[in-house]
């Protein structure tokens, strides 16, 4: 017996996958699809699997790691949910959870309700996926650190991969003023930060996001 799922949103999400040849399982009895991504250029977890399971009126999209906790390990898991809760407390849309036998993954989740014939937009299909996958990229270095590095401060590692340190309005202020009186070149963050301020002029100091060591070379 079939299970009762919107046939419209899967066919919707078939056609995505299809038209940018996403290479996919497709499983019409359950309503969901299983596809691998992998991307070497990231350092911790470069490799994930992307379940997107399809509901009544919604869809949700699953990131699961390739790694897991030792459940047997009670600092381990501990550290683990010490991890999620960090990660959590700042990320927008997905989530992190951790199930009964260590596995992780990140989530999310969108309500096809009210939508035109009840279907998602590629681009909400797009965006669920990549902000799944990106969060889960993102973070790795946390998580890696939870499983093997008693040691690691965890704060410190989610401040660095979400790279706390921003560059206000004022600072690029002061910078154009000192190189206007001192002579002294702009520093490269600086630079980017006014790049991404002219091609989006209603950018706030959260949109001009760059590492500490960037925003410190002035």
């Amino acid at each position: 017996m079939s299970k009762d799922y919107n046939r419209k949103i899967f066919a919707k999400i078939k056609e995505i996958f299809d038209e940018n040849e996403v290479l996919y399982g497709a499983d019409t009895e359950e309503g969901n699809f299983l596809f691998p991504f992998f991307d070497h250029t990231i350092t911790g977890i470069s490799t994930v699997s992307v379940l997107i399971k399809c509901a009544k009126e919604s869809f949700s999209v699953q990131v699961m790691l390739p790694l897991k906790g030792d459940c047997k390990d009670p600092a381990q898991m501990a550290r683990l949910y010490e991890a999620s809760a960090r990660i959590n407390f700042g990320v927008k849309i997905a989530h992190m959870q951790i199930g009964p036998e260590g596995d992780m993954r990140f989530c999310s989740f969108v309500d096809a309700d009210g939508m035109e014939n009840s279907v998602p937009t590629t681009d909400q299909v797009k965006n669920a996926v990549f902000i799944c996958m990106n969060t889960a990229l993102r973070y790795g270095p946390v998580i890696t650190a939870a499983l093997y590095d008693d040691a690691a401060d965890l704060q410190q590692i989610v401040d660095a991969c979400e790279h706390k340190a921003t560059i206000s309005h004022r600072e690029i202020l002061h910078a154009l003023i000192d190189a206007k009186t001192s002579g002294h070149e702009l520093p490269d963050s600086i630079r980017e930060a006014m790049e991404l301020l002219f091609e989006n002029p209603d950018a706030d100091d959260d949109d001009i996001d760059f590492s500490i060591d960037d925003a410190s070379n002035h």
